[in-house]
């Protein structure tokens, strides 16, 4: 009788851990997809802050050399020097 217990005993622990496992494996997938998905918005969120840092070096600029048409021609001649430079 002592054996029927101990193995309806260990049945019922590795049922226990078979269900935690699956409990656990749906909450690791769950965990990865909510990771990719934070890691599209972090870079979404640094794309916006380069883009945003930059319209704002612009608009700095623009007020220093005081019009938007100079510092466009700046613009095109550092593209013109980089794309130069590239060549080499």
């Amino acid at each position: 009788m002592a054996g029927k217990n101990t193995i309806d005993a260990l049945e019922k622990g590795v049922r226990k851990l078979m269900d935690e496992n699956r409990r656990l494996r749906d909450e690791n997938g769950r965990l990865e997809a909510r990771g990719e998905r934070l890691k599209e918005e972090n870079e979404a969120l640094r794309e916006a802050h380069s883009d945003e840092a930059k319209r704002v070096s612009v608009k700095g600029l623009a007020k220093k050399l005081g019009s938007r048409e100079q510092v466009d021609k700046l613009i095109r001649e550092v593209d013109a020097c980089i794309e130069l430079l590239n060549k080499e």
